[in-house]
Order: structure tokens, then sequence, then C-alpha cells
């Protein structure tokens, strides 16, 4: 449920010639974008812990969303 450095890879290989995606990797944080503690891989229990997106992303997220928009 974690993507790891070979799936990234994957959707690299996949769709890396289209001017409509970019691709930034985020060690430490899950794929809900919120930190793991302790900064290892996820696990179930990961998910039963309160946390917030990580503010990078939010800011990343919306300069992109800003950057493809009419």
């Amino acid at each position: 449920y974690q993507v790891t450095r070979d799936d990234f890879q994957i959707w690299q290989n996949a769709l890396g010639g289209r001017d409509d995606v970019q691709f930034i990797m985020y060690p430490g944080l899950s794929h809900l974008f919120m930190p793991i503690p302790g900064g290892q891989k996820a696990t179930p229990a990961t998910y039963s812990v309160s946390s917030h997106v990580v503010e990078e992303v939010v800011s990343e997220i919306g300069s992109w969303i800003k950057q493809h928009s009419g």
C-alpha cells in the first residue's frame, strides 16, 4: 500500500514524457502525504495516528494547479 522507489520509477517511465505530469518523491511521508513516525515504512497502525498533510505538499500541489489551469 506504499509507493516504492521501483513503483515511482515505473510511473516515471510510463508518464515521463507528458507536459502535464510532475514527479516528486516525499521520503518519510505516507501515500496520504502525512509524516510517518520515525520515518520508517508505514504500517496499518500508522493510519490510526492523527496527522496533517505536510505544508510543502499542499504548496506544491497548489502551484501545480495554478500552472496547469487556464
